[in-house]
């Protein structure tokens, strides 16, 4: 059995599971929480990071690498990197890993230093050991502290980081201007799925991998949730998730120890 470690909330682990989910792999999800996902990671081939998936004797550390596992399962006419613009489309998917992915998680970990931002650590914690979230909770001062240290997170970086999404924004509307169903023209590739997974924290898509807040609840927590909800690449990124997520073969994931997502 495949195996996938992740954090349950994570944006690239989202981009991981949609891939796998998409080339009908089946595969053991294994959802650990922040910081204490490190020796899981560790222990499957991979650094600090995750997704890891342990497949084939082989560990595939990056979301990335996961894709390009997955895709190697499809037959042409579904993969994710077409014959003619693979490179292409890897180069775009990287520019979101790197930069856009990287800020919007940024933002996303702001919320913790919000009042109530505790209230979080609920849908953070879905389908992952019990006792991870109970430690979470009660260290949660603490565990905020290194996360934001870890991630770089501070009003200025914070700031930074919405400019920044702004700016990927405007440049995936103005690619999609001129009418094209996808980033690439006419085919869903690796850029479309990885821009719709790494734009959740943005745009709160109802068929996640795990369930988000809606948006009447993110408003409650934070009345600049909506900052981005407009923009015309937040909808394009949440048709990517009406009708290619949907449209795959969710439920492949077997959590180890807990509940599918949706369960709970």
């Amino acid at each position: 059995m495949r195996r996938l470690i992740t954090i349950p909330i994570s944006h690239y682990c989202e981009k991981a599971r949609w891939a796998l989910d998409r080339a009908g792999l089946h595969y053991r999800e294994e959802r650990h929480l922040q910081m204490l996902h490190w020796p899981h990671a560790w222990a499957a081939g991979g650094g600090r990071t995750v997704p890891v998936l342990v497949a084939d004797g082989q560990s595939y550390p990056e979301s990335a690498d996961i894709l390009r596992y997955a895709d190697a399962q499809l037959d042409e006419a579904s993969r994710l990197y077409p014959a003619g613009i693979a490179s292409a489309v890897a180069e775009l998917e990287h520019e979101f890993d790197a930069d856009f992915g990287v800020e919007s998680r940024r933002i996303f970990y702001a919320l913790l230093s919000l009042p109530g931002g505790r209230a979080l650590l609920a849908i953070n914690a879905h389908g992952a050991p019990r006792w991870e979230a109970a430690l979470l909770w009660l260290s949660f001062p603490v565990a905020r502290g290194m996360l934001s240290r870890y991630l770089g997170v501070s009003p200025a970086t914070v700031q930074r980081a919405k400019d920044r999404v702004s700016r990927t924004l405007d440049d995936v509307a103005e690619r999609l201007r001129d009418g094209r169903p996808y980033l690439f023209g006419e085919r869903f590739t690796a850029a479309d799925l990885a821009f719709a997974a790494l734009s959740a924290p943005l745009s709160l898509p109802s068929n996640y991998g795990i369930p988000l807040p809606t948006r009447a609840v993110a408003k409650a927590h934070d009345p600049n949730a909506g900052q981005f909800w407009e923009h015309p690449a937040v909808a394009f990124a949440l048709r990517m998730y009406a009708t290619q997520r949907e449209a795959t073969t969710m439920g492949q994931q077997d959590p180890a120890g807990s509940e599918p997502p949706g369960t709970q």
